[in-house]
């Protein structure tokens, strides 16, 4: 009997990735900083994917990808690939099995704005938004493409993700990740804010860092400004 295997059929889809960027070859700095940053938010980093981004690397010698690995390794953290334009490091990187991870190319202007407004429009109404009727328990983790709405809670321990903004209709208390396709505009809403940890296409704070008892009580918005990120209460 002859069994037909059917077609293979790939599609694209979007993980969160955690960008490590080095700058030179120095991992005893790269081991001090990074342990420093895990001892932050260490369910945040457990098992991360990590891309290193060798955009402002600046030492005349090639990074050492198996060393960088081993690091990484050690602390249950996973390279997954290299993001450069330098051709030498493309090829290095590539011969240890690691991903070449540079965007493509920007697209060529818009020659037409409002056919190229409309067609956004368009778009964006038929990207996935997400709405979670329920509170989120700690321990869960709910993800959406675009929007994410939760009419409830979001316990400690619990990880909320979103290709654009975040609205919380209730407290804030687990980890939020808003943006994650590099999407700076995105913003993170809550009717009462205690996060462990906040993210905007990839810029990260954890607790220690703004102190919630420090900013009071009442709603709160959560956005990008100039690369660093701004708490406000409403």
């Amino acid at each position: 009997m002859t069994t037909t295997l059917e077609p293979l059929s790939l599609r694209a889809s979007l993980f969160p990735l955690t960008i490590l960027p080095l700058k030179n070859n120095d991992l005893n700095a790269l081991t001090q900083a990074l342990d420093a940053k895990i001892a932050q938010a260490p369910q945040f980093f457990h098992a991360a994917p990590i891309v290193l981004d060798l955009h402002s690397y600046q030492d005349e010698i090639s990074p050492s990808f198996v060393d960088i690995k081993a690091l990484l390794d050690a602390r249950n953290l996973k390279l997954i690939g290299v993001a450069t334009r330098n051709e030498l490091y493309k090829t290095t990187a590539f011969a240890q099995g690691l991903a070449l991870m540079d965007p493509k190319a920007p697209p060529p202007p818009q020659t037409n704005p409002s056919q190229n407004a409309k067609n956004a429009a368009t778009s964006e109404s038929a990207s996935t938004n997400k709405l979670i009727t329920q509170s989120i328990r700690s321990g869960q983790q709910i993800y959406a493409e675009n929007d994410l709405i939760v009419l409830g809670t979001v316990s400690s321990g619990a990880e909320i993700i979103a290709g654009g903004h975040i609205h919380v209709y209730g407290k804030l208390s687990g980890r939020a990740l808003a943006g994650i396709r590099q999407q700076s505009e995105a913003r993170i809403f809550c009717l009462e804010f205690n996060a462990e940890l906040i993210a905007i296409a990839g810029v990260y704070q954890v607790k220690e860092d703004f102190d919630p008892s420090k900013l009071g009580q009442g709603p709160t918005q959560i956005h990008l400004e100039n690369n660093h990120l701004k708490i406000v209460r409403i």
